[in-house]
């Protein structure tokens, strides 16, 4: 087992390595529309209506299809319990109660007929799918050492009787075990092939810088929740700062790889051994799958730690990336976009423990009044294919103001009087690049829109464009392009919402 995880290590230092690049100064330089006055309409200033679908996941295309190439080798593209198992048969053989009592029958009548001597296991084993203990096959069997057709027939029947009343009390059915297993084993294939892309690409320089990145992010956001009035009068720093330093970026590629592998393999291993033991059975696969769906105990492992899409996810404690912030923070020319760009990723997703946290002691009415205002105004005012400001929204909302914050704050901690300094190649200043990388991250020459789930609601976040020109109510966006005050995205702006800071509102609420 050591050596296929050295040898998919090894993997990372084969030939034909892309380039490295800074996508994102490439997507400046591609996708600005000078005709669009920033200060009028930031967002389709930033990113014309030519650009791309989606510009980071297009520049990054030849780094992905190099790095999947590496993996067509891989075992987890030959195990049996994928690539030989068909969904839509086992749908038709057990899609209802009736036909997954059927299908248990027939298996067991198999059995009981041409190898007598494995019955106790073999009810062991529907006493495990079928969840409760079927004692009357068990009965039947100690009364003989061999059994009769008739006593096979007998049991099976009554094996059936079991398996439809369990069924009936709302125990999980067959096609509902089969289903999660192999979205279970879809899950971990998918992280081995996520984390294989982050090692054969090699970001693991941008995996440490990230990791440096969130712990001064949590650093500077806990020195403003020191310095907020409402949270010394009800002394409660030191309970915010308790759940805030929990903060830590899951990074642990390596075991995640490892345990991810042990259990694939395991999970393999009793497939094709257990399809050796039955396999006089017709459709011995699908019952050995149903065993394996109802035993098997996978780890906590979730693909989307290591995913390959430009995103980040909280699930406080932990945070993670998605690998477009591992591979600019680690080949991005500038510090300006790499926190223009993942800085306000990180500070959006620490944000979701900062803000309107339900671990939180206390929250700020008025402050999630203010970020809604500015996100409702911001809508109305730039509203392309759709938009909208409503609870659903708020926690997004809230994590995109605050991120920002945050980003720029370690911005400004990092180039001091320089941060207007203007560098060659992008002919712009470090301050105004942060914004121009922070509008990358949301770039689409689609027209922006809100989505809306299959349960009606909105999924969360606001429309693109809203995003980005919310920016508007930080005074550094205006100060960086010199927006007169009467100009689009200045009338646009309300006034800036101080979540924490000595600024941040006295009012604050005890949650219940």
């Amino acid at each position: 087992m050591r050596i296929l995880v050295f040898a998919v290590f090894v993997s990372c230092y084969a030939s034909d390595h892309p380039e490295p690049f800074d996508f994102i100064e490439d997507a400046i330089l591609k996708y600005v529309n000078h005709s669009v006055d920033p200060c009028d309409n930031f967002y389709r200033h930033a990113c014309s209506f030519d650009s791309p679908p989606n510009p980071i996941e297009a520049s990054l295309e030849s780094v992905i299809e190099y790095a999947k190439k590496l993996q067509n080798d891989s075992f987890w593209n030959k195990l049996e319990i994928i690539n030989n198992f068909d969904l839509q048969k086992m749908y038709t053989l057990i899609g209802d109660d009736e036909s997954a009592a059927d299908f248990y029958q027939g298996v067991f009548m198999k059995i009981c007929e041409t190898r007598s001597e494995m019955v106790p296991e073999l009810v062991e084993i529907f006493n495990i799918l079928s969840t409760y203990p079927n004692k009357q096959v068990y009965k039947v069997y100690k009364k003989k050492r061999e059994l009769s057709g008739e006593d096979c027939g007998v049991s099976a029947a009554k094996l059936k009787e079991t398996i439809l009343e369990n069924l009936s009390k709302n125990q999980i059915r067959a096609w509902q075990l089969a289903f999660g297993f192999n979205l279970h084993i879809g899950d971990f294939i998918a992280l081995l092939k996520n984390i294989r892309v982050h090692l054969d690409v090699d970001v693991r320089q941008g995996i440490n810088g990230v990791r440096e990145l969130v712990i001064s992010t949590v650093e500077a956001a806990g020195n403003l929740v020191k310095d907020t009035p409402w949270a010394k009068n009800e002394h409660v720093v030191a309970k915010i700062e308790n759940i805030t330093s929990q903060l830590h970026i899951h990074d642990n590629y390596g075991k995640d790889f490892q345990l991810a592998v042990d259990t694939l393999v395991n999970v393999e291993k009793s497939f094709v051994l257990c399809k050796t033991m039955f396999g006089f059975v017709e459709h011995a696969d699908l019952f050995c799958f149903l065993i394996g769906a109802r035993t098997t105990t996978f780890p906590e492992l979730k693909s989307f730690y290591f995913s390959q899409a430009d995103n980040g996810v909280n699930f406080h404690p932990s945070v993670a990336f998605g690998f477009p912030n591992y591979y600019h923070f680690q080949h991005g020319r500038e510090m300006a976009t790499k926190l223009g760009y993942t800085g306000t990723t990180v500070g959006h997703e620490v944000g979701h423990t900062f803000f309107d946290n339900e671990l939180l002691p206390y929250f700020s009415k008025s402050v999630e009044d203010c970020v809604q205002n500015q996100f409702s105004k911001t809508c109305v005012e730039f509203q392309e294919a759709s938009c909208a400001t409503s609870f659903e929204f708020l926690d997004e909302n809230g994590a995109d103001i605050f991120g920002v914050q945050v980003a720029y704050k370690l911005l400004q901690d990092y180039y001091g009087s320089k941060i207007t300094d203007k560098f060659e190649r992008l002919q712009m200043t470090h301050e105004q690049s942060f914004f121009y990388s922070y509008a990358m991250s949301f770039c689409s020459g689609n027209p922006s829109s809100v989505s809306i789930g299959d349960d009606g609601l909105f999924e969360g976040h606001s429309a693109h464009n809203v995003r980005v020109n919310v920016v508007a109510q930080h005074p550094a966006f205006q100060k960086a392009f010199n927006c007169p005050a009467d100009s689009r995205m200045m009338k646009s702006a309300t006034k800036q919402c101080h979540i924490y800071g000595d600024k941040a509102p006295e009012t604050r609420k005890r949650r219940h």
